[in-house]
C-alpha cells in the first residue's frame, strides 16, 4: 500500500474533508414528535389512545417505542414536563398559582402542591423563595 514510507496522517491530509452534498438530516422519530406536540400543550389532557392514533401506532407499540426512546411512559413523560415547566415558571414568574398551574398543565393547584411535595420535597411557594430570579411577568 505504500503507507509504511509515508505514514497514514499524509494519507488523511489528501482525503476531502466535507462531503460535497449536504446530508439529508434524519427524520425526527415519532416520539420527539409527540413529545413536542405534548410540551407545546401541556395543558391539554392528553390520552394514550389519542397518542396512539396521532403516531398511527397501536396503543402498546406507543407504549413500547416510547419507553425505548424516553425511558418511562409517555404519562411519566407528560408529569415530568410539566414540573420542568412550573419550576421555570416559578423561577422566572410572579404568576398567581392558579395560573401558574393551569400554564404547566397541572389540573389545579392542589395537584400542582402535591406533584412538588412528592417529587422535589417542597411546596411550591417555599421553591419560589429559594430559586425566583423574577423581576417581570412572562
Amino acid at each position: 500500500f505504500g503507507l509504511s514510507s509515508r505514514g497514514l496522517g499524509d494519507v488523511y491530509k489528501r482525503q476531502a474533508q466535507f462531503v460535497d452534498r449536504p446530508v439529508a438530516p434524519r427524520p425526527r422519530s415519532v416520539v420527539a414528535r409527540l413529545q413536542e406536540r405534548m410540551s407545546a400543550n401541556l395543558a391539554h389532557r392528553w390520552t394514550l389512545l389519542e397518542l396512539a392514533r396521532e403516531a398511527a401506532l397501536s396503543e402498546r407499540s406507543l407504549l413500547r417505542r416510547f419507553h425505548e426512546a424516553a425511558g418511562c411512559t409517555p404519562g411519566q413523560w407528560l408529569a415530568e414536563a410539566r414540573l420542568a415547566e412550573a419550576r421555570r415558571l416559578l423561577e422566572h414568574s410572579q404568576l398567581k398559582l392558579t395560573d401558574l398551574a393551569e400554564r404547566s398543565g397541572f389540573a389545579s393547584v392542589e395537584t400542582l402542591r402535591r406533584q412538588f411535595q412528592q417529587r422535589l420535597g417542597v411546596s411550591p411557594a417555599a421553591y419560589r423563595r429559594r430559586f425566583s430570579c423574577a423581576s417581570e411577568e412572562l
